[in-house]
């Protein structure tokens, strides 16, 4: 996470800072006229800005969420401040849009159909098969893979290597296929 733009204060009216004689003390650096009434201030003091300005500059400074395209900072009731970094510092988001960015943004598995990101389920690792031309989370691929498998015609379990049950090498018989384990019983059934 991170926040946005740098955190202002306010100072009022004819008050300043103590800067003596500068004719630039009281000039507000965004618009660049004289700051009658309430302004804020940035930088340490270093930036001025009066309060009809304080919305651009903030916003301005802050940059803009690359989901929503609104300033990324605190607007109350709707945004935090905060905001998350993806693609190494390419992508900014506001925090309360990180899913629906997510979503947008980032390709989903082809299996369980969500995104291909890090998630109370998934570490973010996927894997890439080039005959569906689709990614799949590395939690996802055993099922994948099962699901992909034709069905063995005599016991309905997909074909594959199974531990201790199968060898994963399969018999075709017209359009029947079944287990190798499977084949004394599937002929013994349709002789």
């Amino acid at each position: 996470g991170g926040g946005a733009g740098g955190a202002g204060s306010s100072g009022a009216g004819a008050g300043g800072d103590g800067g003596g004689d500068d004719d630039d003390d009281f000039i507000c650096d965004e618009c660049k006229k004289d700051i009658v009434g309430a302004y804020s201030i940035f930088q340490g003091g270093a930036v001025k800005v009066c309060d009809p300005c304080r919305e651009n500059y903030v916003a301005r400074k802050a940059g803009i969420c690359d989901h929503c395209k609104a300033p990324l900072c605190a607007e109350e009731g709707k945004f935090s401040g905060k905001y998350v970094v993806f693609d190494d510092g390419e992508a900014k988001v506001h925090s309360e849009c990180r899913d629906a960015y997510v979503e947008a943004a980032v390709p989903c598995c082809i299996h369980c159909k969500t995104p291909l990101a890090k998630s109370a389920n998934h570490t973010g690792e996927y894997i890439e098969f080039t005959q569906s031309g689709g990614k799949v989370h590395k939690e996802c691929r055993d099922d994948y893979v099962a699901a992909s498998r034709p069905t063995c015609t005599q016991c309905g379990d997909r074909i594959m290597k199974v531990d201790g049950k199968f060898s994963g090498q399969y018999l075709v018989s017209g359009d029947d296929k079944v287990h190798a384990e499977c084949k004394d019983a599937y002929l013994q059934a349709h002789s």
